[in-house]
Parts: C-alpha cells; structure tokens; sequence
C-alpha cells in the first residue's frame, strides 16, 4: 500500500523544472491582475475625485467671486487715494508736503 500512494504522488510531482516554470508563470499573472486590479481601483478613485471636485469648486466659486470683489474694490480704493497724495494731482495739498 505505501508503494501505491509513492506511486502516485511521483506521477503528481512531475518534474520539479515543471513546477518551478508553472510557479512563476502563475506569481506573473497573479502580479499582473494584482497591478491591473489596482490601476482600475485608482482610476475610479480619480474619476470620483475629479466629479467631486468639480460640484466643490462649483460651491466655492460664489464665495470667492464675493471675497476677491471686495478685495478689489479696496485695492482700488486705497490705489486712489495713493494717487491723490501724490505731488501734481488735482488734490493734493502743496503746503502738507
């Protein structure tokens, strides 16, 4: 009976040049479904990112129009002004120089 199962599992083994090529033929296909499974799973996690972040700059967007406008117009407030102290303009005071 042991001489049987020896039998048999020599036939199984097959040579050992065999399972060494079977077994890095599977390690590259399983690196390879590995790196393309994770590609896939990045590739959606950009596409989520770049939807969401299109609706967020959409929403973000009026609060900043109203900020830089304020922003202007006291950059444009204090830019006059500026200008007006400024010696030759319409008015400035001479005597304060």
């Amino acid at each position: 009976m042991t001489h049987s199962l020896r039998s048999r599992n020599r036939r199984r083994s097959g040579n050992a040049a065999d399972w060494t090529a079977r077994w890095n033929y599977l390690i590259s296909q399983s690196n390879t479904s590995g790196h393309q499974l994770w590609y896939d799973i990045a590739n959606a996690g950009m596409t989520d990112a770049a939807t969401k972040s299109g609706a967020g700059f959409a929403t973000i967007k009026p609060q900043a129009d109203t900020r830089l406008t304020t922003i202007r117009t006291a950059h444009a407030s204090l830019s006059r002004s500026l200008a007006d102290l400024l010696p030759g303009s319409d008015r400035c005071d001479r005597r304060t120089l």
